[in-house]
């Protein structure tokens, strides 16, 4: 489980149980004591849990909007980076869809100097930052914003009315994002937004994922599409350093996107 994806169990156990008893939580994670204290230091530090004997208490005013921003902070450098490469492979008159994701808002914010495009997409914020791009004539095209039930923590839309509308849309290009990537497949920690990516994913002809190394060799809740689908993996070059301790599990995850012909660019910072 990522640090971020464990965070996030914590700030809900919170929510839901009114406190965070320390050595309750490392059992139910299977993970150290001093890695949940770390947890609670940061949850603190960002005004989501207050210290008490023990462990923590959720303050009065949870904002998940804080923990939104925070982890579209986390790894700036590296998302901006595959973002610009991702962006590259826009070409006039594409469909292209964008999932909902904050590793997707960079490579909106990378688009330049395409005509003719359409961008659909179930995120609000890709939608607001493509819309700012439209208007200052970085690319000429639409902008198609699915909609349907909003989740305002994660800023996508969902549900019956998202479904209807995606039977009726084509797309030639999906760029997908992922909370964990392993030989069994793309995962979310979401199920809703995994849903709607899965679906793009096994529409698109050409399905193009983008994540940073550290969500490589993972796995997560929710498999919304297979490994073999992808066409190409874009991510930071460490990830395959012989230093990775998860190098093994990183091997065969390459191999197998090597045989079934997916290229994988590696990014350098």
């Amino acid at each position: 489980m990522l640090a971020i994806e464990r965070q996030r169990f914590i700030e809900e156990w919170a929510k839901s149980h009114g406190e965070v008893p320390i050595c309750t939580l490392a059992k139910e994670l299977n993970v150290s004591v001093e890695t949940i204290r770390r947890d609670i230091n940061l949850l603190c530090e960002r005004n989501i849990l207050k210290k008490v004997h023990g462990g923590a208490v959720p303050l009065k005013k949870m904002l998940r909007e804080d923990a939104y921003e925070i982890r579209r902070m986390a790894n700036r450098e590296i998302k901006q980076a595959l973002g610009i490469c991702a962006a590259k492979m826009i070409e006039d008159n594409d469909i292209c869809f964008f999932s909902s994701g904050s590793t997707i808002e960079f490579v909106a914010e990378a688009v330049q100097d395409v005509h003719n495009v359409t961008f659909i997409t179930n995120s609000l914020q890709t939608a607001n930052i493509l819309q700012k791009k439209n208007i200052c004539g970085d690319f000429t095209g639409e902008i198609i914003v699915i909609g349907g039930r909003l989740n305002p923590s994660e800023r996508f839309m969902y549900g019956p009315v998202s479904y209807e509308q995606m039977e009726e849309l084509y797309v030639n290009k999906a760029f997908i994002s992922a909370s964990a990537i392993s030989c069994e497949g793309l995962m979310s920690t979401v199920i809703e937004e995994g849903h709607i990516a899965g679906y793009f994913f096994a529409k698109s002809p050409q399905r193009i994922v983008i994540a940073e190394g550290e969500k490589l060799g993972r796995e997560s809740i929710y498999r919304f599409a297979p490994l073999d689908g992808v066409n190409c993996l874009i991510t930071d070059k460490n990830v395959f350093s012989v230093e990775n301790p998860q190098n093994r599990k990183l091997k065969e995850l390459k191999d197998r996107l090597a045989k079934s012909g997916a290229e994988i660019k590696l990014i350098e910072l």
